[in-house]
């Protein structure tokens, strides 16, 4: 293996804490490790590790963007947690997912978190990220995001996460949702017909039964570390998610508008 194998055996120390393995629980785990992790220390490829709710439509957009960082070269390849081989140990008796989360985090170069809700084992991977080792290497792609310390709208994101926020609420009636919307595009230092662009999206979420995304304060006070380490990659649409997926750092898309073989 290459040299940063090391960072693996780091990762694994780190799921494991003071735990005594029985020699069939080190066999799984070695097995386990040759069979998933050479892959991702190739140095010839940039691997990403793709986080993110693994229910309905939320598993597919997971799979979504690993494709996407996965055709950005020959040379990339993404791989989504939930998809990934189990590891032959009983939950039971050893963190199996901790152990496989931290071998596969260790390993790989980045790591991609996509949120689209506040709970759930979406949650739980985001705090494993945040903080410790596997922050430098970390990205956040949250829907519906946009700065929660300013009610300032100074961006079309701004925009859009308020007009949600107007246009699902059901304590206003068709009329003050139209006169809101309308105060709100006012507010958009951006040239062009902000309303209709506004309202445009707002019906393709509401075609799509797509509320506007909430979260917990500290999930959005991770948002805003990840933001001030300029990590942070807001998406309303699936669109926007992939723009935002071909923004990742790693190797850029390969120019062959001047090849001559």
């Amino acid at each position: 293996m290459p040299d940063n194998a090391a960072e693996v055996y780091a990762g694994l120390q780190r799921a494991l804490g003071d735990i005594e393995l029985r020699e069939e629980e080190r066999e799984a785990i070695s097995t386990y490790i040759g069979r998933e992790i050479p892959a991702l220390l190739d140095t010839r490829v940039t691997s990403y590790l793709v986080l993110g709710s693994y229910r309905d439509s939320k598993h597919k957009r997971l799979r979504f963007v690993s494709h996407e960082l996965s055709n950005r070269r020959t040379d990339t390849r993404g791989i989504v947690l939930g998809d990934t081989a189990e590891m032959d140990v009983d939950e039971r008796d050893l963190p199996a997912f901790g152990i496989k989360f931290n071998l596969l985090a260790s390993a790989a170069d980045m790591i991609t978190m996509v949120m689209e809700k506040e709970s759930g084992g979406e949650g739980v991977e985001l705090g494993r990220i945040v903080d410790g080792p596997y922050f430098k290497k970390s990205h956040v792609l949250p829907r519906d995001y946009a700065n929660f310390v300013s009610d300032e709208i100074t961006t079309m994101q701004d925009a859009k996460k308020a007009a949600l926020e107007i246009h699902f609420n059901e304590k206003l009636d068709d009329d003050e949702r139209k006169q809101a919307i309308e105060r709100l595009a006012a507010k958009v230092p951006e040239d062009g017909d902000v309303e209709t662009h506004l309202r445009q999206f707002l019906e393709e979420r509401e075609q799509a039964a797509q509320p506007p995304a909430t979260y917990s304060w500290v999930h959005l006070s991770d948002f805003r570390k990840f933001e001030r380490a300029c990590r942070c990659y807001p998406w309303t649409s699936e669109a926007e998610l992939r723009e935002q997926t071909q923004t990742l750092p790693g190797p850029e898309e390969i120019d062959w508008s001047n090849y001559d073989p």
